[in-house]
C-alpha cells in the first residue's frame, strides 16, 4: 500500500514460528522448501566461532558481522576484510567469489568507473563469508586452494555446522550452488523461521534441544550483527547509506 492505493501485490508463503517450533501465524504453505542463499551465513559462521577463530585472529565485532551477512562493497568493507587477511596471513587473492555485480553501493561503483578501477573479489557482497571459510582453512591447516569445492574439508565442516543449526544430519541437507560459487542449503520455510528465532534469542533455546549447545556462538554472532549493521546489510537499492 502507498497511502490508500494498492501499489503492488505479491504471492508467496509467510510463517511466524516461535523458538520452541510453534507455528504462530501462517499464510500459504509453511512446508515450502526455500534456498537460504546468503541468509545461511550467520549459521555457517558458527563453525569459525566454535573453532576459536575470534580469539585466534583477534576478530572485532565489525569483522565478525561482515562475515555473517552480505555487504555492499564500500571502502570500509574492503578495509575491514583486508585487515583480517593481514592478521591471518592469508592473501585475498584466494577469494573465489568473483566480482560480478560488485560493488553494490552505487556511489562506490560510480567512483571506480570514473577512476577506471576494476572491482576485485574483495568488493563482492559475499567476500565476508568466503573470508570466514579461508580463516577456517588457516586455523585447521587445510589447503586454501579450491576451498569452495563441496568435497573440501572446510565445506564438510561448514555443512555439518549448518546441519546442527537445523537439527538434522549433513546427509539430509538439500544443497545447491550459490551465485558466489559455494554450496547453499534449502529448508522448509517454517524451519528457516525457527532458526532465525533462535538467532534472535539464543538464550531462549530449550536446554533439551540439541541446538542449545550453539547458543553461545549464536549470541556472539547476533550481538556483532546488531552492533554493526552497516557491515552486513546490503541494501536492495545498492547502497547502505541512509
Amino acid at each position: 500500500m502507498r497511502g490508500e492505493v494498492v501499489e503492488s501485490r505479491h504471492r508467496g508463503s509467510i510463517v511466524e514460528v516461535g523458538i520452541d517450533g510453534t507455528v504462530r501465524r501462517v499464510l500459504g504453505d509453511p512446508e515450502t522448501v526455500v534456498n537460504l542463499r546468503s541468509a545461511i551465513k550467520p549459521f555457517g559462521l558458527i563453525a569459525l566461532v566454535e573453532a576459536g577463530g575470534v580469539d585466534e585472529f583477534v576478530l572485532s565485532d565489525a569483522e565478525l558481522a561482515i562475515m555473517a551477512g552480505s555487504h555492499s562493497g564500500e571502502d570500509l568493507h574492503v578495509r575491514t576484510l583486508q585487515a583480517v587477511f593481514r592478521r591471518a596471513g592469508v592473501s585475498q587473492q584466494y577469494l573465489a567469489c568473483g566480482s560480478e555485480g560488485a560493488p553494490l553501493d552505487a556511489l562506490t561503483a560510480a567512483r571506480l568507473a570514473r577512476d577506471g578501477e576494476k572491482a576485485g573479489p574483495v568488493r563482492h557482497m559475499c567476500s565476508g563469508q568466503h573470508a570466514s571459510v579461508l580463516l577456517l582453512c588457516r586455523l585447521n591447516g587445510w589447503s586454501l586452494e579450491e576451498y569452495w569445492r563441496p568435497d573440501h574439508p572446510v565445506q564438510h565442516l561448514y555443512s555439518a555446522t549448518v546441519a546442527r543449526a537445523f537439527a538434522t544430519s549433513p546427509e539430509m541437507l538439500v544443497l545447491s550452488t550459490d551465485a558466489c560459487g559455494v554450496p547453499t542449503y534449502a529448508f522448509p520455510l517454517h524451519e528457516v523461521a525457527r532458526a532465525f528465532a533462535m538467532l534472535a534469542d539464543p538464550a531462549g533455546i530449550h536446554a533439551k534441544d540439541s541446538r542449545s549447545s550453539l547458543a553461545g556462538s549464536l549470541g556472539r554472532i547476533r550481538d556483532a550483527m546488531m552492533a554493526n549493521p552497516r557491515w552486513w546489510q546490503a541494501a536492495a537499492t545498492g547502497s547502505t547509506r541512509r
